[in-house]
């Protein structure tokens, strides 16, 4: 949740990332709601990123890791190079065009729900829907709806 807001003295380029800048510089009033959004979902996820954090001190296993590094014998996982899990729970697949209004994404074996959701999505390819607020997140048995903000990720 870190945007690297620098302050530059004034001097241009300014480098505020700040969502209150972009929000002003963009004329967007989308932004702030959604950065706002996205802050309480972070909070929410607190206690899973905490237990996950431990897993990966005590094992060794990175707390953000490519998918190769779990399904090393899924040969397709190498044509989604931008996806990642977070912990062993969740898969994210960032949105990476301007305007996308879909977005595809690889499921490797396993049982997967959308977070948004809480639909069962079958391994494979799966394309959904992409508005401005949502990033596809995909996560094990249901242990997380972002739809009603219900997180029960902390084990």
């Amino acid at each position: 949740m870190q945007y690297h807001s620098e302050f530059n003295h004034h001097q241009r380029p300014l480098r505020d990332r700040t969502p209150w800048h972009v929000a002003e510089t963009t004329g967007d009033d989308r932004v702030v709601p959604i950065f706002r959004a996205y802050a309480a979902l972070r909070e929410q996820l607190v206690p899973y990123l905490a237990a996950q954090a431990r897993h990966t001190i005590s094992t060794d296993r990175p707390l953000l890791r490519p998918l190769f590094f779990d399904h090393t014998d899924d040969p397709e996982i190498w044509n989604h190079p931008y996806q990642y899990l977070l912990g062993d729970d969740l898969l994210v697949n960032p949105v990476l065009e301007p305007g996308a209004t879909t977005w595809t994404t690889y499921l490797p074996a396993g049982t997967w729900y959308d977070a948004w959701t809480g639909k069962l999505a079958h391994p494979g390819l799966i394309t959904r829907e992409v508005p401005l607020d949502v990033i596809p997140v995909y996560t094990r048995p249901p242990a997380l709806n972002l739809s009603d903000g219900r997180t029960d990720l902390h084990k």
